[in-house]
């Protein structure tokens, strides 16, 4: 089992200890996909036939739902969203992925589920890996740290967005309810393993 983290984990550390382990328990469920998300060209691929293939089921979706910004990177496109929570970074958009409910869920999500695919087939990566990072040696890595520099250069306010998310909040060994985050992220590590590399 070790050999097999080695080759998918920049680290086989046990730490950081978290407790989530399933996006519905979130008491802030949704709330990681207010600015959409970055593509890569397999997950624009991928969305485009599904969309295309499902068009009655993504009618709801506007004509353009994968856009460039400024930087010309292809990301989702986001909707208005009306929240007042006052816990938000000062920089955290009135936007949600257009992709998603209101409930919060994943349209790509649920209609891949639907449809008896696994249920990250069509989401794009940074969706369901998330909060693990995909580092430039292609391995994962764990939910960043207070105490860590962000090694891909994220904006420090982005930074403490993350440490907001109950998925992103670390706890001391041995806290109830705490587990390793090898643990709380074993199916994403499993599924990025056999079939999410690029």
């Amino acid at each position: 089992m070790e050999d097999y983290l080695i080759k998918v984990l920049d680290i086989t550390s046990d730490e950081p200890f978290l407790k989530i382990a399933n996006c519905m328990n979130c008491d802030i469920f949704g709330k990681c996909c207010y600015g959409g998300v970055y593509l890569t060209k397999s997950d624009e691929e991928k969305i485009r036939r599904f969309v295309k293939q499902e068009a009655e089921y993504f009618s709801f979706l506007p004509e353009k739902y994968i856009v460039r910004d400024v930087f010309f990177r292809k990301k989702t496109a986001v909707k208005k969203l009306d929240c007042t929570n006052k816990s938000n970074p000062k920089y955290f958009e009135k936007t949600k992925c257009v992709f998603g409910f209101d409930s919060g869920e994943c349209s790509l999500q649920i209609r891949a589920s639907e449809l008896n695919l696994h249920p990250w087939a069509i989401k794009p990566q940074a969706c369901w890996l998330f909060p693990l990072k995909l580092l430039f040696n292609n391995k994962l890595s764990p939910p960043p740290l207070r105490i860590e520099p962000d090694i891909n250069f994220v904006p420090n306010a982005h930074h403490k967005f993350m440490w907001s998310l109950p998925c992103c909040r670390p706890y001391a060994k041995g806290e109830p309810g705490a587990e390793s985050w090898k643990t709380i992220f074993k199916h994403e590590i499993e599924y990025f393993a056999t079939q999410g590399k690029p």
